[in-house]
């Protein structure tokens, strides 16, 4: 059956206040749906369509007060976003020392590249010179961060990966 214009401009005025496209969307079939069946039910009693059609609309309530509970309730966690900037964060830290050194490398002399291990060799005025470094190449910065960034990225895939299970009364039915 197709909804009339009462039904239709109903919808519009409930799913326009709706902040999450996703679940406007989802909503508004769902609702369209909920007010068929509703009108359905009516016509059988005897009601002619437009009549049914309105009263559904009208056993509803208020479109403000419905899309109200729907941002209540499928607002966008915070924390998802939190770990996602954290994330993104400490992915530019890990990528940073590593980004300068690659932009650096027309600017350096050929000498000045990063030796492996604790020794370095150098040009000097007097020829080739090996100058030892007393703190080794790798420090705890170097090991916290990349385990951060690991921590954090599957927090947060988990975060954005994981079923959403709706209200209050949680009865274990995903809203997808």
């Amino acid at each position: 059956m197709k909804l009339q214009k009462t039904a239709c401009d109903y919808i519009d005025s409930v799913c326009r206040n709706i902040r999450s496209r996703r679940e406007r969307e989802l909503f508004r079939a769902e609702l369209s749906d909920h007010i068929e069946q509703k009108t359905a039910e009516l016509m059988r009693g005897g009601r002619a369509q437009e009549e049914a059609e309105r009263a559904a609309v009208e056993s509803l309530g208020p479109a403000k007060t419905i899309s109200k509970g729907m941002n209540a309730v499928y607002r966008p966690a915070a924390v998802k976003y939190i770990f996602l900037a954290t994330t993104l964060f400490l992915a530019f830290l890990n990528a940073a020392p590593w980004l300068a050194f690659l932009f650096n490398i027309p600017n350096m002399p050929l000498a000045v590249f990063p030796a492996e291990g604790d020794t370095a060799v150098i040009g000097g005025a007097d020829g080739p010179t090996r100058i030892f470094v007393s703190s080794g190449s790798w420090s705890m910065i170097s090991f916290i961060l990349p385990l951060l960034l690991a921590v954090f990225a599957c927090i947060t895939v988990w975060l954005f990966l994981r079923p959403k299970f709706g209200g209050k009364n949680n009865d274990m039915h995903p809203r997808t």
